[in-house]
């Protein structure tokens, strides 16, 4: 029988593999249509930062004979790339579809230190700090690292004669910056300044953790903060 088809139809059937395997698609309504579904929380890069669950929804119009490697699966552990696969065959032909999972919920570890860390004398002169930063990820890999903070527990200016302006040189906040300048300054009275440089480590996933380091300006050297 011809199962409706016409002659022009048929006849690439006798040339043709492909063709073959495209009548035979017509005929039982084509291969199954898969379509993953992922929930968790979406990071950067396309990598998770939460449990990932995945599940598979499976659509054929006609009748399906196997599949495999469909089953729903959680991914509760981090990973640089786990692979799930799922394969449907049926009378209408085969469909494989693959996803791969990324996931990184552990933070990096940030570190960083300031040098010098005191300041003295202090003669109101600029002087070159350099902070020695560390950002590293087991899993997604470190991305940046970039100043959060640069602050002084003291004014940037009216504090007395021989005050100077702009105490904070170079460390702008939302920069990589590692050297910059800090002014050998503080109040006359109180007990010195603790200038303050903080950052932020991101990794690949969007992951962060913070560091902070301190540089002082002593009010006498027997009487350190």
């Amino acid at each position: 029988t011809h199962v409706g088809l016409t002659e022009d139809e048929l006849e690439p059937l006798f040339h043709s593999a492909e063709a073959y395997i495209r009548m035979w698609e017509k005929i039982h309504g084509g291969p199954p249509v898969i379509t993953p579904i992922i929930i968790g929380t979406e990071g950067k890069n396309g990598w998770y930062v939460s449990d990932v669950t995945v599940d598979w929804d499976i659509q054929s119009e006609a009748t399906i004979h196997v599949i495999e490697g469909c089953d729903y699966t959680v991914i509760d552990w981090d990973t640089p790339g786990e692979t799930l696969s799922c394969f449907v065959a049926s009378d209408g032909g085969e469909t494989e579809v693959e996803v791969v999972i990324k996931r990184d919920t552990v933070p990096p570890e940030a570190a960083c230190t300031a040098s010098p860390d005191e300041l003295w004398p202090p003669n109101q002169k600029m002087v070159e700090v350099e902070v020695a930063t560390g950002c590293t990820d087991a899993t997604s890999g470190p991305a940046d690292m970039l100043i959060n903070t640069a602050a002084s527990s003291e004014p940037d200016s009216g504090k007395g004669k021989g005050d100077r302006p702009n105490d904070i040189g170079s460390f702008a906040v939302g920069s990589p910056m590692t050297i910059g300048s800090l002014r050998a300054e503080r109040m006359g009275y109180g007990e010195g300044r603790l200038y303050t440089l903080g950052y932020t480590c991101s990794d690949m996933a969007g992951n962060t953790s913070d560091c902070e380091t301190y540089v002082t300006v002593p009010h006498d050297m027997g009487n350190e903060p």
